[in-house]
């Protein structure tokens, strides 16, 4: 038997950020194939690579996990800032720059020879469009993963259909060169996760601000599942008024203000401008630019 973890990087795949997708992925990869052990002694047995929780005995018999489970891990990631956001933007510029002169090579060699000189080849990927193909590969290996590990759990992948869709959206506009956020891959993950049974851990840099958004959005996804639409309206309008009531008056802030002893989100009204429509936090929560400039986090 085994036992799904599903990790969500919320990390830019651009700037120093890349650097953390790159060692969660290395990290999620060294977890696959190690066990957990419920009635091991507590530790790592690098031997058996099996991590001991140290349970009581009758905790284990009550739990029912007399054996070691595998761990089945994935990682999803999707960059949500507006580092990713510049990201997108130095690309779509450059290619609109590659286009342009190609246009105008064309024209000009057609104006003085008569004929359309041939196009220019492209101009190589840059580190930019490489760290957008990590992303999409390390979504797609999740969904292989997910989707053979709900097949052998419950004899069929449906679990992990719309997490697929969402993966498949992502890789088309990457074959294309197109530059989006696709923020229903995370939605979808969560979604998969949750009904797969598995554990869930989501990540950003500091783990307070995007960790934030999305853990509240989860919440108010789950809250709307468990009352069947009770309220009437727009179900999705429900659901972003719930996660912002959720974002103002829950622990979230209280998590931030631990952290950094200010009890706002580490956005400013810009940074917020960047953030996809369902991760945009109240604006009474978040810092005034000056503020976000004095005590901005340049880690």
């Amino acid at each position: 038997s085994s036992m799904q973890s599903s990790f969500l990087a919320l990390v830019s795949a651009a700037g120093k950020e890349l650097c953390m997708l790159e060692d969660a992925a290395g990290a999620v990869a060294a977890l696959q194939g190690v066990g957990c052990d419920a009635a091991a002694p507590h530790g790592y047995d690098a031997a058996r690579r099996v991590v001991g929780l140290g349970l009581p005995e009758a905790d284990v018999r009550a739990l029912g996990v007399t054996k070691p489970l595998g761990v089945v891990a994935a990682l999803v990631a999707q960059g949500l800032d507006a580092r990713q956001s510049l990201a997108h933007g130095k690309a779509a510029v450059r290619d609109a720059v590659s286009d342009s002169a190609r246009t105008v090579q064309n024209a000009m060699s057609g104006l003085f020879s008569g004929t359309s000189a041939p196009a220019p080849a492209p101009a190589p990927a840059d580190d930019d469009d490489d760290a957008k193909r990590l992303q999409n590969a390390l979504n797609q290996r999740a969904v292989t993963t997910l989707g053979a590990y709900a097949a052998a759990a419950f004899e069929d992948d449906a679990h992990a259909r719309h997490l697929a869709r969402a993966v498949d959206k992502e890789t088309a506009t990457v074959a294309a060169g197109t530059h989006e956020k696709h923020w229903v891959v995370l939605v979808e993950a969560e979604r998969c996760a949750r009904k797969l049974g598995g554990a869930l851990c989501v990540f950003c840099k500091s783990g307070k601000d995007r960790t934030g958004m999305h853990a509240t959005l989860s919440a108010a996804m789950v809250s709307g599942e468990l009352l069947g639409g009770a309220g009437g309206g727009d179900s999705e309008k429900r659901m972003l008024e719930v996660a912002n009531l959720l974002r103002e008056y829950g622990v979230r802030l209280r998590i931030c203000e631990k952290n950094t002893g200010r009890p706002s989100y580490a956005f400013n009204a810009i940074q917020r401008e960047f953030l996809p429509f369902p991760y945009k936090p109240p604006p009474s929560t978040i810092q005034d630019l000056t503020s976000s400039l004095i005590h901005r986090d340049v880690s």
